[in-house]
């Protein structure tokens, strides 16, 4: 990460993640999905998720979400592991003077 920030205590994968999903995209034919496609179904996936009865759905839901925007992030060159260390550092102002 450019100009490193100051490390978290949790880790993520994210970007290890995407590459997974990547190569699925491939084999199966998605790769070229355009950005635009891909936005449209997370808004879906939004609403879908709202209407949802039960957890499980509600669960399968997320990680739809989740799957649309890593894939997203992929295209776009993105390093999500790179965007939650500048979360966890910008959102520390939350926890001063609380016990954690």
């Amino acid at each position: 990460m450019k100009g490193k920030i100051k490390e978290t205590k949790t880790k993520t994968n994210f970007n290890e993640i995407s590459e997974e999903i990547y190569k699925f995209e491939k084999k199966a034919g998605f790769d070229k999905t355009s950005i635009a496609q891909l936005t449209k179904w997370i808004e879906e996936e939004v609403q879908n998720y709202k209407k949802a009865k039960s957890k499980i759905i509600k669960q399968n839901k997320l990680l739809d979400i989740i799957c649309l925007v890593l894939q997203i992030s992929r295209r776009e060159g993105m390093s999500l592991d790179d965007a939650w260390e500048r979360w966890w550092w910008k959102s520390r102002k939350y926890l001063k003077g609380k016990k954690t």
